[in-house]
């Protein structure tokens, strides 16, 4: 009965809730028991629908978009099939994710950078793009893209160098003529575990960019 526009009135729904205790189904709720259950279930998982007036004085009502997504993320049958980012396939494109130009129009146009996944999770860490990381060979980097390749998943990213100045101290330089492949394996500590981390004493504050 977990109907969100119900036509089935109190008297209605008592009928098939007798039917259901006749014919020896145990625990059988009451009415105001389903009416409650319903109410739970759409304030805690239903798709919230938002009422507009359009710029002629219509109305009109739509889903929230954010509420279908989160859905969808949830669903166990659909989230294993979602994909988040683009994968380098070599020539073989049959599907979108594997078309050049989602990574190419994001390179050529900053704008449409925010439209790639911002954030990886690698070994229970969140790497964030634009954020400087530590590596596996001790060096340091900032990716600027997610991609996966040969089942992995993979970074674009520009190489940093220590620097220090008189008026700003030591601190990062961010070579962005130079970019450079690395595969998951290779990051060592993100952005937020840096200041928490042995591996990274002695090193300049990584939100220190000079």
């Amino acid at each position: 009965m977990h109907l969100p526009r119900s036509v089935f009135s109190d008297r209605q729904l008592d009928i098939l809730l007798w039917l259901l205790r006749v014919n020896g189904i145990e625990d059988v709720p009451s009415v105001t028991a389903v009416k409650q259950m319903n109410k739970d279930l759409q304030n805690s998982s239903s798709v919230r629908t938002m009422d507009y007036k359009g710029a002629l004085g219509n109305r009109y009502s739509c889903n929230l978009l954010s509420d279908l997504i989160s859905q969808e993320f949830s669903n166990p049958r659909v989230c294993p099939h979602l994909r988040f980012y683009a994968e380098d396939n070599g020539k073989s494109v049959n599907q979108y994710f594997k078309a050049r130009h989602w990574r190419e129009a994001a390179h050529e146009n900053d704008h449409q950078q925010i439209k790639l996944t911002l954030m990886a999770v690698i070994c229970g860490q969140h790497f964030y793009l634009y954020e400087l990381c530590l590596l596996q060979n001790g060096g340091a980097c900032v990716p600027y893209e997610w991609f996966i390749c040969k089942g992995k998943l993979h970074a674009m990213t520009w190489p940093v160098s220590i620097a220090e100045t008189a008026t700003l101290g030591r601190g990062w330089i961010v070579d962005e003529f130079k970019q450079f492949e690395i595969s998951e394996d290779d990051f060592s500590v993100s952005f937020t575990g840096w200041r928490s981390s042995a591996a990274t004493r002695g090193l300049p504050s990584p939100s220190k960019i000079i």
